[in-house]
């Protein structure tokens, strides 16, 4: 039994809570493992819909006509033992024992505007490869995120892109693995994602107009437990970063 609350605080952002309270039946109690019959829950956390001051038919108008286009991108990289922060100042150093990854992600787009702004916005699922390698075995990591790009139309079309999401691996990495061994934490298979993106559109860049929507980039691979702040990846610090080289098509 619980009760769940949406309100708006601005544009179409939401404030979200609910509260819930869960009792057991005598089978599930009587569990050895079970110690109370009663489980409570609390959460709070924002949203983005529709604008609440748009009609239903007009949100509905707005969804079909919005300006983004699905995209596929593929993408290869390379792994680094360096933190993101020096990655992205161009300190980062390359992975002595060369381990490297390869994924397609899938956009589907959202919206073309939030708060007011010109962001496109997209749900993004992706699987990534990692090879094999002489400190490694092959593993399959599969990914979902939002994310959002924002489009600079001077001198050519270049994008700035900001992704967040989860990550879950069936084969945890030898550059993950290494670091948690180093801490004596154990590595976990699941993790928060984040993606962080510099492309130029093809088309634009040597005046094609019919390649406009191919874009080649630059992608930040970067999969973290948020600095042992999440219980849900075994309050553990690190994670595993790889440079990758992308492109992507719009179609």
């Amino acid at each position: 039994m619980g009760v769940d609350a949406r309100y708006h605080v601005t544009s179409n952002l939401y404030l979200l809570g609910a509260t819930n309270i869960r009792m057991l039946d005598n089978a599930a109690y009587h569990s050895s493992v079970v110690k109370e019959r009663f489980e409570g829950e609390v959460y709070v956390g924002f949203g983005f819909f529709n604008e609440k001051k748009k009609s239903t038919s007009k949100a509905k108008q707005v969804s079909r006509d919005i300006s983004t286009k699905p995209y596929v991108r593929v993408a290869h990289g390379w792994a680094s033992p360096s933190d993101m922060g020096d990655i992205l100042t161009f300190k980062g150093k390359r992975d002595p024992y060369n381990n490297q990854v390869t994924s397609v992600f899938y956009g589907h787009p959202l919206t073309d505007e939030l708060f007011g702004l010109p962001l496109d916005i997209y749900l993004s699922p992706g699987i990534a490869h990692h090879w094999n390698s002489e400190v490694q075995d092959s593993g399959t990591e599969f990914v979902t995120l939002i994310k959002a790009y924002y489009t600079i139309n001077w001198p050519v079309k270049m994008r700035l892109g900001v992704g967040n999401g989860l990550s879950y691996i069936d084969n945890i990495t030898y550059i993950e693995q290494s670091e948690m061994d180093k801490k004596e934490k154990r590595a976990s298979h699941l993790m928060n994602y984040i993606d962080i993106s510099y492309d130029l559109s093809i088309g634009s860049l040597i005046r094609k107009p019919e390649l406009e929507d191919l874009w080649l980039g630059y992608s930040l691979h970067h999969r973290s437990a948020i600095f042992e702040a999440s219980s849900q990846f075994g309050r553990i610090k690190g994670g595993s970063n790889y440079s990758t080289v992308y492109l992507q098509y719009h179609f």
